[in-house]
């Protein structure tokens, strides 16, 4: 079913079930690009599924409870590079995780909480091949 807003712009394009978005299904942006493609329950992301920036890049994948990440996926920059990838608890990480920076070419790898750096973190330096450990509470480095 494809459902559109008063200016006969498609909104929705999926299962209905209920009179709700129900299963597989598509949102778009304003512009016609999708937004989300996924799983739907009631209205709300739910499940596997994709969101798209604006202009279509990919900028999330993985799993959504309550429309919101929850479980395993990756996050992305607007260039399509990979920030994050790992546990999400509430939209942002919360677990186990690695943190790309913007050239990927350094990885915080370790424990989240709340979407900080918790405990223990091992930063990988891939352009010279060097590890280190930090140590960060609530996402402030701290000294040990």
């Amino acid at each position: 079913m494809k459902i559109y807003d008063e200016n006969l712009v498609l909104v929705y394009e999926g299962e209905v079930k209920n009179s709700k978005w129900n299963g597989k299904g598509k949102i778009y942006h304003k512009n016609g690009n999708v937004a989300f493609e996924g799983s739907f329950v009631d209205n709300l992301c739910e499940g596997e599924g994709k969101e798209y920036f604006l202009d279509g890049v990919l900028s999330y994948s993985g799993y959504f409870k309550n429309n919101k990440y929850s479980g395993y996926g990756k996050k992305y920059y607007t260039s399509g590079k990979i920030m994050y990838e790992g546990e999400f608890l509430e939209g942002v990480p919360n677990g186990s995780g690695k943190l790309y920076n913007y050239n990927e070419n350094t990885i915080a790898v370790g424990k989240f909480l709340e979407g900080k750096l918790s405990g223990k973190i091992k930063v990988i330096d891939l352009e010279i091949g060097k590890e280190r450990i930090e140590y960060y509470e609530y996402g402030i480095k701290i000294e040990i």
